[in-house]
């Protein structure tokens, strides 16, 4: 059975896992997604996709992604509060940003990825899954991933 590096989409990984517990099939996978092996095969071997591609696959499952952002510091913790709805499933992570009083552009520099990927994610909810990661690593946020039935999502 493959291993995969399962560092930045750990929480996919682990979800196959528990819906292939006889071990993660490249090919089952890509049939119940509705994409081709290599393009899954891709995604596990290079520990790295877009979140919406992410999501099409939790829902190809039946299951919702859900995602919450924290971020704690001596004086208390901040959580998510006014949530933008164009931001989807990282709503919480802009609002969070947006309390810290940073913009687009602070984010790009501070995470060293370009301003088009940081847009992206305050005004689509999307971006490569390692960015992600290096933008809570930067600010200190944690994330906590969920997966929950379609069916008693809210």
């Amino acid at each position: 059975m493959p291993r995969w590096p399962g560092i930045y989409l750990d929480f996919l990984v682990e979800f196959l896992r528990t819906r292939h517990p006889e071990g993660i099939q490249v090919c089952t996978v890509s049939r119940k997604v509705g994409v081709s092996s290599p393009t899954i095969s891709v995604l596990l071997h290079k520990d790295d996709a877009h979140l919406s591609t992410v999501e099409k696959i939790f829902e190809a499952y039946g299951y919702t992604l859900e995602l919450d952002f924290r971020k704690d510091t001596p004086a208390g913790a901040y959580r998510p509060s006014e949530m933008p709805a164009e931001a989807g499933k990282l709503a919480g992570l802009v609002s969070i940003l947006r309390q810290l009083r940073k913009t687009v552009h602070s984010v790009s520099l501070d995470a060293g990825v370009d301003d088009s990927v940081v847009k992206r994610l305050f005004t689509q909810g999307d971006v490569k899954v390692s960015t992600l990661h290096r933008i809570l690593e930067v600010y200190g946020i944690k994330m906590t991933c969920r997966w929950i039935p379609r069916h008693t999502a809210a």
